[in-house]
């Protein structure tokens, strides 16, 4: 049930408020590298003026459930 909810929320916040989900590094250097994902606005990463970041942790608690 969790893992459906945390779903919904990311999909809410792609389709509704037209946010972006980038991987983070962006560029994976080796297959074995760990990788992560975060929820920007359109065009944050080519926004230099102010960036506001909010990253969710590594439990239950995933981006959007704040």
């Amino acid at each position: 049930m969790g893992t459906m909810i945390v779903r919904h929320i990311q999909d809410k916040m792609v389709k509704e408020y037209g946010m972006e989900e980038v991987l983070v590094p962006v560029e994976q250097v080796a297959y074995e590298m760990p990788r992560s994902y975060f929820f920007v606005s359109k065009g944050a990463l080519e926004n230099n003026e102010v960036l506001l970041c909010l990253a969710h942790g590594s439990g239950n608690v995933r981006a959007g459930q704040w």
